[in-house]
Parts: structure tokens; sequence; C-alpha cells
């Protein structure tokens, strides 16, 4: 009995040791992490201890708090095939930047950029062969020697009498040679010879400079061209001069084709680069589909976080 009583005196002691040393590491504990007055204690050394505080053990005021709210979908806007072609006609290769074709874009670009630099280029030097056979034909065919030429040999052709008149010229030779003929009278008397196919127009105009270098009724006219007695039948012999000339009008002739076949090709690339554009445009709402979102998701512990999330998807 008297070991019993002995044994049952230890147990309370031990029992009263132990809280006296719990109440001892809870205030440590307490001055240890700096509570502030009026907050709220652990629920247990333990739970401290394990890094649990009494706020997230409060689950219930956790998912008392509304869902924060989620960020909505960022899709592609559909690209109007109508737009990028409006756009491509206007600037080849704008459609396609629109409808993201950056690839056709450029090529389209670099085709609107090459074709006007060739058409340029090349009505240029048309217009640099123009003055050169221009100046030529000042220099080496005379209004007033074909006009001499016609009062000797008109009436030679099978003509018309009424209409054959002595053309008068000019003889003051410090006069352009067009200013010292006559101009209608040498017209009329043209079209008085039925095997002459035109009467020529004033100096300057286009097609003086195209029938000089074009038709033999002009031959004369050239500074190299001499008589030799049988002019009805030696007309239509050209001169050096005449063919040189006919070369040089040809060359910028070929020169000013070849501008005209590149803006013709700039045309085409407008009506190309609209239709591609268009294409492209279609293609990018109907084959490729991109979006991105964030998602925001519940831990365990009950905290939020950002899941961001892209979809892919490609359609043939």
């Amino acid at each position: 009995m008297k070991n019993m009583l002995r044994f049952t005196g230890h147990i309370v002691v031990a029992a009263a040791i132990a809280v006296v040393c719990s109440s001892a590491l809870q205030a440590q504990y307490r001055q240890s992490i700096a509570i502030p007055e009026g907050a709220e204690p652990p629920v247990s050394v333990h739970a401290a201890m394990q890094g649990y505080d009494a706020d997230l053990l409060d689950r219930g005021s956790r998912f008392e708090s509304p869902l924060p709210q989620m960020s909505e979908p960022q899709y592609d806007s559909p690209k109007s095939p109508w737009l990028a072609a409006l756009l491509s006609a206007a600037v080849p290769g704008a459609g396609d930047i629109y409808a993201e074709n950056y690839a056709m874009a450029s090529l389209f670009l670099v085709l609107e950029a090459g074709g006007w630099y060739l058409s340029i280029s090349n009505e240029n030097m048309g217009d640099e062969k123009t003055v050169e056979f221009e100046n030529f034909a000042d220099d080496h065919w005379s209004a007033v020697k074909y006009a001499n030429w016609l009062n000797e040999n008109a009436t030679k052709f099978e003509h018309n009498p009424d209409e054959i008149v002595e053309i008068e010229i000019n003889p003051n030779e410090n006069l352009p040679h067009w200013q010292r003929v006559n101009w209608d009278q040498m017209n009329q008397v043209e079209l008085a010879v039925p095997v002459f196919s035109h009467k020529l127009p004033m100096h300057g105009e286009q097609q003086y400079f195209e029938l000089i270098g074009k038709y033999h009724q002009y031959t004369y006219g050239w500074d190299d061209k001499i008589s030799v007695g049988n002019d009805v039948e030696d007309y239509r012999e050209i001169s050096d001069n005449f063919s040189n000339y006919r070369d040089m009008r040809g060359d910028a002739n070929d020169y000013y084709n070849a501008s005209d076949l590149f803006i013709n090709l700039i045309v085409l690339n407008h009506v190309l680069a609209a239709a591609n554009a268009a294409w492209s445009a279609a293609r990018f709402n109907d084959r490729l589909d991109f979006h991105s979102q964030v998602e925001v998701r519940r831990t365990f512990y009950g905290a939020y976080e950002a899941v961001p999330t892209a979809t892919f998807s490609w359609r043939f």
C-alpha cells in the first residue's frame, strides 16, 4: 500500500513538473515569435513549430473568400479577305502583311519596286534616244531640200495637175529649214501625187519625226541622198542617214515598249497580289487557330496560382 502511494505520488509530481515545463515553453515561444498584443496565439507549440499558424489552419475563412476572376481567352482576330485584297490592290504586299503572310508580302513588294524601277529606267533611256534622233534629224533632214525635190519631180509622177503648185521657199538661210518652206503648199503637192501616202506634219510634232524616217517619199530630204537623174524610181532607195535615223528611232521605241511592258506587269502584279492576299486571309482564318489564356487554380492549402495555357490547332 505504501508502495502504491509512493508510485502515485511520483506520478503526480511528474505531471506537475510537465505542466510547469509546458507553460514555460509556451511562454518562451510566444516571446520568440513576438506575437503582437491582441493577436491569436498558435493552436499549439507543436503546430507553431511546424509552421502552421492560426490563419493557415483557419480553412473556413480561406474558402469563404471569392475566387479571383479568370482571364478571358485571347484569340487571334479573323482576317477579312476583302480588306486584304483591297490593301494589296492598292499596294502589292500590304494585304499579305495584314494576313501575316510575310514571305508573299516581301515577294510582291520586291516585284512592285523592281517593276517601277525598270519601267522608269527604260522610259528615261527612251527619252534620251528620242532627243538623240530628233537632233540627228534636224542636222541631216531638210524641209527645204525635200520641197526643192518636189518642185522638180512632182509632175514626173502620176498626179492631179490642178493641185500641183510651186512650193515657195524663203531664201533666208539664217532661218531654220522648217521656217523657210510654205508648209500648206508642200502638203497640197503631196496630196496631188497619189503614190505619196502621207503629208508631212509641221516640224516638232511626233508624226513629223516618225514619217521622215519611215516612208520613202521623204528620202530626198536627207542630206546624203543624191539625185541621179531618175528620181521617180530612185526615191525608193534609202540613204545611210535615213537608215541610221530609222535605227535610232527603233532603239527609242524599244525602250518605250519595254517601259510599257513593265507597266503592264505592274498592273498584273497588283491583280495577283490582291488575289493572293484574299487567299492568305482566308487561309489564316480556315487553317490556323491559336489562342492562349491564364487559368487561376487553388492549391491544396487554399492559396491561388496563375497557370498559363495555350492551344494551337492546324486544320488541313
